[in-house]
């Protein structure tokens, strides 16, 4: 990590650590690692404002101990000279795991879907997961290890799933969508869920990865209504004569297809 810089997102090259964003005070926000030309984002909570100046913390002895020591045993169970790569595989319980992840993320891929903004990412990191598992796996059981146990893929799949969170925070911040781009998003939902009308909050729903705040949303909301895609909102009666509170919908236009160019 650069720690002078002040310089906002950014990756120096493949192999090589990312820049982290930065407050104004040159605070971190966040970390990016790059693995294997894919970039593992973390964006932890800022201490600034709440921090003890006054005293310092090291790391406890036996934190310090044991991440020593298994370094070490790892190092002294290496081959010398390394030879040519080893193929760990999945046993079959953490194949399986594996697979239901990957079919997971899948299935939020394309248009109008959960991680259509970010599919590049996401559509990486199953294989980073699978990665991840086999050093979780190593770093328990040591270099004889022949198979990748259910439990080093369990952790791997949560830590995968934090990764998500962190990547959709930090896309966000970098500002990779446009107000246009956006609404084509909105639009694509709309079609492929065949809607004749939506909440916003239903909308929020479908794609919180990509509008993670309301204004966001709207802002694409209000790109649609430019373009006659959607009318204004207006409230809808329950159904039924029970009289509960109205609902707010966006009606949409039945010609949506030839106006956002499907």
């Amino acid at each position: 990590m650069d720690e002078s810089s002040g310089d906002g997102w950014g990756a120096e090259g493949n192999n090589r650590p990312a820049n982290c964003g930065r407050a104004a005070s040159g605070t971190p926000l966040g970390i990016a690692i790059l693995w294997d030309t894919l970039l593992l984002y973390c964006l932890p909570l800022s201490r600034v404002g709440g921090r003890d100046v006054r005293n310092s913390y090291p790391i406890p002895a036996a934190v310090r101990s044991d991440w020593d020591q298994g370094i070490r045993d790892l190092l002294e169970e290496m081959e010398r000279p390394i030879g040519a790569p080893r193929v760990i595989p999945f046993d079959d319980d953490g194949r399986e795991l594996w697979r239901a992840f990957h079919d997971e993320i899948e299935r939020n891929h394309g248009p109008g879907r959960r991680w259509e903004h970010m599919t590049d990412w996401t559509g990486k990191l199953p294989g980073a997961v699978a990665r991840i598992a086999g050093l979780i796996c190593l770093a328990g059981n040591g270099l004889s290890v022949q198979r990748i146990d259910r439990s080093s893929v369990d952790r791997a799949v949560q830590l995968g799933r934090l990764l998500i969170q962190h990547a959709a925070a930090a896309f966000a911040l970098m500002g990779t969508s446009t107000v246009e781009e956006d609404a084509m998003a909105v639009a694509r939902w709309i079609v492929r869920q065949g809607l004749t009308q939506f909440t916003r909050r239903e909308a929020q729903r479908a794609m919180e990865g990509r509008f993670r705040t309301v204004d966001r949303l709207q802002g694409a909301l209000q790109q649609l209504q430019y373009a006659a895609v959607i009318g204004q909102e207006r409230s809808i009666a329950p159904p039924g004569d029970k009289g509960g509170r109205p609902s707010k919908c966006y009606p949409v236009n039945p010609k949506i297809k030839l106006l956002s160019g499907f």
